[in-house]
């Protein structure tokens, strides 16, 4: 079964009196346990087209539908249950809160879920998993870019959620973290049949994935 499938996407914007399409009629299915990689240069549309997934952007034209679900038929109140409880989305740069633990940080998206109890179980679990179990009472300011990448990727997966999106995840790391955060992607893909879609540039994590396609001027091919 499809995860992801998008059709006939497209999105354009405007600057100045100049408009220009950053997604231009893409189109992509990503099944179920699939990783795949959006690779290709800075601006060539790739955030843009995982925040379209994830819907935090509305296109000009097309569809995207999650596990049959065409989101933009929900409103926006039902739109972010559905995104809360289906993907979970660790973005380009840091988005941790600084006046939060590491902990705390993972937690967050559990209560805005109707779950019972507090998250902390699953966090401490998830946090293991990353490899930031030390991290848990530190703060953001107090960390590196590779443990703030891993500390993302924990938040972004304590809904159980059954997609990772995860735009530019090794993007100005260190080689070995960049290496580390690979290989966690494709640990969590393999271990758990997490879908994982990732935008990169990083030609290490597109070579960890089972399938890459290039995006250039908001061309998908």
């Amino acid at each position: 079964m499809s995860k992801i499938e998008i059709k006939n996407l497209t999105k354009s914007y405007s600057r100045g009196s100049r408009s220009f399409e950053a997604v231009k009629n893409a189109s992509l299915t990503v099944d179920s346990g699939e990783f795949v990689c959006l690779i290709g240069r800075s601006g060539g549309g790739k955030s843009t087209l995982l925040n379209l997934i994830a819907g935090l952007l509305n296109p000009d034209s097309g569809l995207v539908l999650i596990n049959g679900q065409n989101i933009y038929d929900l409103g926006d109140d039902e739109l972010t249950v559905f995104r809360n409880r289906t993907m979970g989305y660790a973005t380009q740069g840091n988005s941790l809160l600084y006046s939060l633990s590491v902990l705390d940080n993972v937690r967050l998206p559990f209560f805005f879920d109707s779950c019972f109890g507090d998250g902390l179980d699953k966090a401490l679990l998830l946090l293991d998993e990353v490899g930031a179990s030390a991290l848990k009472d530190s703060f953001p300011s107090q960390l590196s870019g590779g443990e703030l990448r891993r500390v993302s990727l924990a938040r972004a997966l304590i809904n159980n959620p059954s997609i990772l999106l995860a735009d530019e995840p090794t993007n100005d790391l260190d080689k070995k973290s960049a290496e580390e955060i690979a290989s966690l992607l494709k640990r969590l893909n393999e271990r758990t049949g997490l879908t994982v879609l990732a935008a990169t540039h990083d030609v290490d994590l597109s070579h960890r994935a089972g399938r890459a396609l290039e995006m250039d001027g908001g061309v998908l091919s």
